[in-house]
């Protein structure tokens, strides 16, 4: 049995000659660094992580996740120095008993791979003094013109072949001691522990940074695909600019009704307002009371969330009182990037008074990708946001940059999730949030119809309908139809409407001909309710089905 203290050592130096500053040039979403640092945090057998570098630019980012760091004397990271002499400099740096060595180069080995070596490291009584990863290798091997696994006179089928394994460096686990003694990070007595293809890949050459990157996005991709994000209603707080926020407060009732019963996680009643400020045009949920949202509240009793926004500029945040002497959840803190710290002070105030708290950056058309690292970078470790949310407040984005956008952020923080809010300018609201949704945006919102200055917003009957059908979500469609039915009476929204069914749907758009004065549900299921061969064609004496 093995007792005592394990430090996992993550050793990095300025630049690279193989792959230029392949330590912290970005790798998907994180860097090599990050990634191998987030993944050893989630390790929970492992009792300390130091990360030694000759970079300043590396040891800061790891005081900044939370990690120990040593300053390795730039001799040591030099090509002057023999690779022994600096793995027993290391050892002779850390004040533990075992250590696991374990090289950013080896970005796909998982948490729980970690925890399993360690378990069964301590496991190990005298017949293994170290643990270490390898990958068994199937192939015709040569060295100095003769073949080293297999006879080429009687050549064997590949899977035939004499087992060679390389260490991959994945992980190595051994004691201090015989890592100074050795100046290896393979004891005398060896466990070899084998690693799938995928974790023991190593990244070593540029073509292998390509692949472990592609590997790794599949990986995320995969998570994504299980996840349900959630959905803001945002009718009333930014339809309120088509309004003035002269909405009645039956139909704020009956929107946050609707919105709970399809299964809407947040309800945005309004604007928190700076009443020194209002104009006599400005309607009442442009400084929506807090007695009237307790009211509301009180009578529809929904299940999903109340918020509400701030403009960072536009309220004395003085005037807020604690959370508990209101009936807000969430408090959305809108700002231009220039104003970001500001926004991020008041969002501290905001938590620190009990709500939820949200950072809403707006105009990201007009953020550029340095401007968006170095909030990253600012973020990074921050505990105190809920949401960090982007808004394409001039519908200006394309799919390409907010895919940049939620690839950079999403695994920014764990304390943080990532929100999206599309505008429909250039009538790629639709395609805007499901780009964010499939790389990893935590929620999405928008507004009944589209309702909302300029090109309006991403209409939330759009993206239920979507997320349901190709989605595999159980958001209450019954209560959806029910609601647009009710409230929806621009004839030319309601065939836009049904028009978007069918594409959701898949149905040839002439299928509505005969339906097209019905209610939304029962246009709905007619169209659901078709034969796949009946949704691909429509009849005609010209084409026979």
């Amino acid at each position: 049995m093995k007792i005592g203290k394990i430090t996992a050592i993550i050793a990095v130096r300025k630049g690279s000659e193989r792959v230029k500053d392949k330590n912290i040039k970005p790798f998907n979403d994180t860097s090599l660094l990050e990634n191998k640092i987030k993944t050893l945090l989630k390790v929970k057998n492992l009792d300390n992580i130091v990360v030694s570098s000759d970079c300043n630019k590396m040891l800061s980012l790891a005081k900044t996740l939370g990690v120990e760091t040593h300053l390795r004397d730039s001799y040591y990271t030099s090509n002057e120095c023999p690779g022994s002499e600096n793995l027993k400099h290391l050892a002779e740096q850390i004040n533990s008993d075992y250590i696991l060595y374990t090289p950013v180069t080896s970005p796909l080995v998982k948490p729980k791979t970690y925890e399993k070596i360690i378990n069964k490291f301590r496991g190990f009584n005298n017949d293994y003094d170290s643990i270490v990863t390898i990958n068994y290798l199937k192939d015709f091997l040569w060295l100095n013109n003769a073949p080293l696994n297999y006879d080429p006179l009687n050549c064997p089928k590949s899977q035939d072949l004499e087992s060679i394994f390389k260490l991959n460096f994945g992980a190595c686990l051994l004691k201090r001691e015989t890592m100074i003694k050795n100046q290896y990070v393979v004891g005398d007595k060896p466990y070899w522990y084998e690693l799938d293809e995928l974790e023991g890949v190593d990244v070593d050459v540029p073509f292998d940074f390509n692949i472990a990157e592609l590997i790794y996005e599949k990986n995320i991709k995969e998570e994504i695909a299980n996840k349900k994000s959630m959905l803001l209603d945002c009718t009333i707080r930014d339809g309120g600019f088509d309004t003035n926020f002269n909405w009645t407060e039956e139909e704020v009732k009956n929107t946050l009704k609707a919105s709970s019963e399809i299964g809407y996680n947040y309800f945005e009643i309004g604007y928190l307002t700076d009443p020194k400020i209002l104009t006599e045009k400005d309607g009442l949920w442009r400084n929506v009371p807090f007695s009237l949202i307790s009211k509301i509240k009180e009578e529809v009793k929904p299940k999903c969330k109340i918020s509400v926004m701030i403009d960072c500029w536009r309220y004395n945040i003085q005037d807020l009182p604690p959370s508990n002497e209101t009936d807000i959840d969430l408090i959305r803190v809108c700002s231009y990037e220039e104003q970001a710290d500001i926004a991020l002070d008041m969002c501290r105030t905001i938590k620190s008074l009990g709500y939820e708290v949200s950072l809403n950056i707006i105009c990201t058309s007009h953020i550029s990708m340095d401007s968006f690292i170095n909030l990253r970078n600012k973020l990074i470790t921050e505990d105190f946001l809920d949401f960090l949310c982007f808004a394409d407040s001039y519908g200006a984005l394309t799919p390409d940059y907010v895919k940049k956008i939620l690839i950079l952020f999403r695994n920014m923080n764990p304390n943080i999730l990532i929100g999206f809010h599309a505008h429909d300018n250039m009538s790629l609201s639709m395609a805007n949030t499901i780009t964010a949704l499939d790389n990893g945006a935590d929620m999405v919102d928008g507004t009944y119809t589209g309702i909302g200055r300029g090109g309006g917003n991403l209409p939330l009957e759009l993206i239920t309908l979507y997320l349901n059908v190709s989605k595999g979500y159980n958001l209450n469609l019954n209560a959806l139809f029910k609601y647009l039915d009710n409230s929806m009476n621009n004839k030319d929204q309601i065939e836009k409407t049904k028009q978007a069914i069918c594409g959701i749907l898949n149905v040839h758009p002439y299928r509505l001909r005969d339906i097209n004065e019905k209610s939304f549900v029962e246009v709905y299921n007619e169209l659901n309710n078709l034969s796949l061969k009946d949704k691909a064609r429509y009849p005609s004496k010209w084409l026979k089905i």
